[in-house]
């Protein structure tokens, strides 16, 4: 059997190799925004007290809907799905590129 070579490596010395590949840097910046931008939602509806259902109500849509916005890692999210939301929690959107 094979040994694996990346079994007891640092994953961080795999990362900064593996984004020296443009394509691979463009996915994984694309991915860590996403993530980033749910994990911010997801607590800016908890610090606010709105659940998933409230949410939706609000957001005239499903809380299947809801949840798949917290949840599905390959949502695409439209703008006016974020206007929705922010308008739901009581906040605006400040949309910025660095």
């Amino acid at each position: 059997m094979k040994k694996n070579p990346y079994i007891g490596r640092p994953v961080r010395e795999d990362l900064k190799k593996d984004l020296r590949d443009a394509k691979f840097a463009r996915a994984f910046r694309q991915a860590k925004s996403k993530l980033s931008l749910r994990e911010q939602m997801k607590k800016l509806a908890e610090k606010e007290g709105v659940g998933i259902r409230e949410l939706a109500r609000r957001m005239k849509t499903s809380p299947a809907q809801v949840t798949r916005l917290f949840n599905s890692p390959s949502e695409s999210w439209r703008l006016d799905t974020l206007i929705k939301f922010s308008a739901a929690v009581g906040k605006t959107i400040d949309i910025s590129f660095r």
